[in-house]
């Protein structure tokens, strides 16, 4: 062997041995370890290598694509992952310095993800790299966000349970293909604690959304048994308050890892549209998907109910940015409504709530206020246009109060259009000032919202207008004037559902 060409040693023999047998042989004699890190054919053994042990596919398009790896330290407490690195205090990733040095990490995060199995059974098993290394820059950027959001982030970081090893699962399922993206997800965070059927702390990673006396808000599951099927293992579920009968639960197929929403009149609806997704894969895309649209401001925190006084969390109501999203040319109208008349500002938007669709069919909010010279809405969380403040003197009153409101409802399917008049929104008849409003007496900061449901749909836009009276109803300092509420999208099939 030690007369061979290094090429033959490297790409004839060395990919046929395991990764214990590889290690034992670099440090047979001094011409071997040369051949196995000196030579020019080695360097890309150890890629061969990465392929081969950890999944990876090496991309045409860049030539540093094998670099990047994990951190594996020696664990904390404190800290949520079976690998050491607590992605809120540390980078839970590392660029190797050669394909060598990354092959070897990779080996040492999958004996400390295999580790204390039976039999020797954990020096045998290695870990699927590219759902590991994105799982752990998933879980990076939902901490920045978490630290970023100190009120209800710290809630939520406070929630994680301590991430899952191999042997912490289900003995009978643990090994179903359709779990390696769950595996390397809970392999950072073992699921959130929560307080079950209760309105005092909404802290799903999920978010969630309300309407009248139901509150709905998701979070990461601790995996426990499977379904009565023996196929499906809930990742996420709800938060109830009160209205219990309609149940939100996301479970995935442990042998094929298919995502599907769980509800009583929709059983084993598909989460992600998209059927080109590999199966195995959806539940990994779709937590990344979550997780850009938080951090890119697309939803974000915000309280649950109509006031101030509700509990905060994640809402899943589209927000407004500035500048907007680009719209789709097959897209007639914007998922988020934005208009500003004589200084209101009203921004909707809806989310379809299937388990609550013979109750509700979409629960729509939306948010109403006076423009300030600060764009952003402490409240909602939405990014306005300041150029459009107008002085009091300007848009000729100091506040002005809501006093009816005239909807149009479009079936895209039908051509229908229907229309709804009545006076102020859910009883409600809010005064708004400049940064804040006042409702039944009492005055409140940020802006107005309130949420309501459209009833069922499968595809059209809502829209209409707001009349308000300058001062307000009982002291007018005006004529009323309209206020345009810009149309905006029901979708009953959104290419992921949360």
């Amino acid at each position: 062997m030690l007369s061979l060409p290094a090429s033959v040693v490297c790409y004839s023999l060395c990919p046929f041995l395991g990764p214990s047998d590889l290690l034992n042989l670099r440090v047979t004699n001094s011409r071997l370890l040369e051949v196995l890190h000196d030579e020019a054919e080695s360097e890309e053994l150890w890629k061969v290598m990465l392929i081969r042990d950890f999944g990876f596919q090496k991309d045409a398009k860049t030539d540093d694509w094998w670099q990047q790896t994990l951190r594996v330290e020696f664990p904390i407490p404190s800290c949520s992952s079976v690998f050491g690195i607590d992605p809120g205090m540390e980078s839970p990733l590392l660029d190797a310095k050669s394909a060598f040095d990354s092959w070897k990490v990779w080996l040492r995060a999958s004996r400390r993800f295999f580790e204390d199995l039976p039999n020797g059974e954990d020096a045998k098993q290695l870990i699927h790299g590219p759902y590991f290394l994105r799982a752990a820059r998933m879980w990076q950027q939902i901490y920045s966000w978490c630290n970023h959001n100190p009120s209800l982030g710290t809630m939520i970081k406070q929630s994680f349970q301590r991430g899952l090893r191999f042997k912490d699962w289900d003995s009978r399922y643990r090994s179903e293909k359709g779990l390696q993206a769950a595996q390397a997800i809970y392999a950072y965070c073992g699921g959130q604690k929560v307080a079950m059927y209760s309105i005092d702390g909404f802290d799903g990673l999920f978010g969630g959304y309300q309407a009248y006396n139901y509150y709905c808000n998701s979070h990461l599951a601790p995996p426990g048994k499977p379904l009565g099927d023996n196929k499906h293992m809930v990742v996420s579920q709800c938060i109830f308050s009160n209205m219990n009968r309609m149940p939100k639960i996301f479970a995935v197929n442990m042998e094929s890892g298919c995502l599907s929403l769980l509800t009583p009149s929709q059983p084993k609806t598909r989460a992600i549209k998209d059927t080109s997704v590999a199966p195995e894969e959806e539940l990994l895309i779709w937590m990344e998907e979550f997780t850009r649209r938080l951090t890119a401001g697309m939803i974000g925190t915000g309280t649950m109910g109509s006031t101030p006084q509700d509990p905060a969390s994640i809402t899943l109501y589209p927000r407004w940015t500035n500048p907007p999203p680009i719209l789709l040319p097959e897209q007639r109208v914007p998922h988020c409504s934005y208009s500003v008349t004589r200084g209101v500002e009203v921004v909707a938007s809806a989310i379809y709530a299937p388990q609550a669709v013979e109750s509700f069919g979409f629960i729509y909010s939306i948010r109403i206020r006076l423009v300030t010279p600060t764009s952003r809405d402490s409240r909602t969380g939405d990014h306005g246009d300041s150029s459009n403040y107008m002085s009091p003197s300007e848009r000729g009153f100091e506040t002005c109060q809501l006093h009816m409101r005239q909807w149009q409802i479009t079936n895209f399917e039908s051509g229908h259009t229907d229309s709804v008049h009545g006076e102020g929104v859910i009883g409600m008849f809010p005064i708004l000032r400049e940064g804040g409003y006042t409702d039944g007496g009492e005055s409140f900061d940020g802006a107005f919202q309130y949420q309501s449901c459209s009833g069922p749909i499968q595809k059209g836009s809502f829209g209409g207008s707001l009349t308000f009276v300058p001062g307000c109803i009982d002291q007018p300092t005006g004529p009323p004037f309209e206020v345009e509420l810009k149309p905006f999208l029901l979708d009953n099939s959104p290419a992921i559902l949360y």
